[in-house]
């Protein structure tokens, strides 16, 4: 991962960050900055020791091996990274989009699969604790709302997108059945 100190206009080559470790086949983090109260920072006070602290930030991957969504933290701006751990959130090699809502919570848009590269259910879940848990879990899509008789339409909803507008409505965006983009609409109630 490389960092830019002017939002992007310049990339810093000399401050690049190796996130996944060989072998564990880790790809596409979405990052979002948490809110400082989000995480227990004490938690992760070992691999931060004798760096400056700051707002942290979340790394969210997908898996190649199909297994569970992967977590790093940084509380460095991103200069230094905790080792990817698993969540108790599955993947199925399959595309996440973290997104931290006007209230501090953050928000995971992802397949509730593993194995199989099952591209259903898209779900959403929702953590107060900076992804160290995720109490509430909720399906967009689901196997089910794919089925129709003699459709030979793949069961795929993938490559979420979210984002929160001024009003406080969460959009999301996906691929619906490899045909069309599908764009929901939802609230943070």
């Amino acid at each position: 991962m490389r960092r830019s100190a002017n939002t992007g206009a310049t990339w810093l080559a000399n401050h690049e960050v190796l996130m996944s470790r060989p072998g564990q086949l880790l790809v596409q983090p979405s990052v979002v900055r948490l809110p400082p109260r989000a995480l227990n920072t004490s938690a992760l006070a070992d691999a931060f020791a004798n760096r400056t602290v700051g707002e942290p930030l979340l790394a969210v991957f997908r898996s190649r091996k199909q297994d569970r969504i992967y977590l790093a933290y940084s509380l460095d701006d991103g200069r230094s990274w905790t080792k990817p751990l698993p969540s108790s959130l599955p993947n199925s090699d399959s595309a996440v989009q973290a997104l931290v809502l006007s209230s501090g919570t953050l928000m995971v848009v992802f397949n509730n699969a593993q194995g199989n590269r099952n591209r259903w259910p898209l779900s959403v879940a929702l953590s107060e604790d900076g992804g160290q848990s995720w109490p509430w879990i909720r399906d967009l899509e689901t196997k089910d709302s794919s089925i129709q008789t003699r459709s030979r339409l793949p069961r795929e909803y993938s490559y979420p997108a979210a984002v929160q507008a001024a009003d406080g409505s969460i959009h999301v965006a996906y691929t619906f059945k490899k045909t069309r983009i599908k764009h929901v609409v939802l609230s943070e109630r």
